[in-house]
């Protein structure tokens, strides 16, 4: 398929030169995510590509991997997003390259239906970096942690884990993506596991408060996002709408506010 396709894009073939378009669907488990893989090394290997651009093209299927893939009851590495790669060729060579994401399956972050996990790159982090930066940045036993569904790997899996995570390192630095941006990525994952351990009960006055067993949480995740503790709580507590220039304080339930932390890490 892709030698068919490169060669009708150049000309090559009965049809004339044209754009060209490869659509991999089918079924979870059914080899989407590893035809794709097959398919730019196949594109990559007829244009004799070597230069920086290229590598680059095949560097990134890692970094989408570990973001958007998660281990499922049909799939080990599913793919929870759909993507739209385009390559742009002159003089038979890649020139351009652009990959749009579209349907990323962000509930997954806070729930998952049992037997399934997270997206890869939580366990990968803790697979992959030493004692020492886990106490950088914030991060414990990752069993602690119910976005992780208090569980782990075994020690095979978790040594496969930390290769993958070398993998993810090397293709960052692979695509331009810098020493501070790397350690902030990884300052927010800790920190989006930390929010999903707060806990809220209600007080007397109506007004949740968090709970004393899980305030640790609330302070490790405001120093990880880089935030003041008490921002971070009025945040998930209440929401604050301005109306014909008076502001308006609206607290919410216990159900509310546990789901707005929710919404804040399907939106980072």
């Amino acid at each position: 398929v892709a030698f068919r396709a490169y060669q009708s894009m150049l000309g090559r073939l009965a049809s004339g030169s044209k754009n060209q378009c490869i659509v991999i669907s089918g079924e979870s488990g059914a080899g989407k995510t590893e035809s794709t893989k097959l398919l730019l090394r196949q594109i990559m290997e007829l244009c004799r590509g070597n230069s920086q651009l290229e590598r680059q093209v095949l560097q990134v299927n890692p970094l989408l991997e570990a973001f958007g893939n998660a281990q499922t009851v049909m799939n080990d590495n599913s793919s929870r997003f759909g993507k739209y790669i385009q390559l742009r060729f002159y003089n038979n060579t890649v020139k351009g390259a652009k990959i749009n994401e579209y349907l990323l399956e962000k509930s997954r972050v806070v729930h998952r239906d049992e037997g399934e996990r997270n997206f890869h790159i939580f366990y990968y982090m803790f697979a992959g970096i030493s004692a020492a930066d886990q106490e950088v940045y914030g991060l414990l036993d990752p069993k602690f942690y119910r976005y992780l569904n208090h569980k782990y790997g075994n020690k095979e899996t978790v040594q496969q884990w930390g290769t993958k995570y070398h993998e993810v390192c090397n293709a960052m630095d692979m695509v331009g993506f810098l020493e501070q941006e790397q350690v902030d990525m990884l300052t927010i994952l800790a920190g989006i596991l930390s929010l999903g351990n707060i806990v809220f009960e209600p007080q007397d006055t109506g007004i949740l408060k968090v709970t004393n067993e899980s305030k640790g949480w609330l302070k490790a995740a405001a120093g990880q996002f880089g935030v003041e503790e008490e921002d971070l709580l009025k945040c998930l507590i209440c929401t604050l709408a301005v109306t014909r220039g008076e502001s308006i304080q609206r607290h919410h339930t216990k159900q509310q506010a546990e789901g707005k932390s929710n919404d804040n890490n399907n939106n980072n």
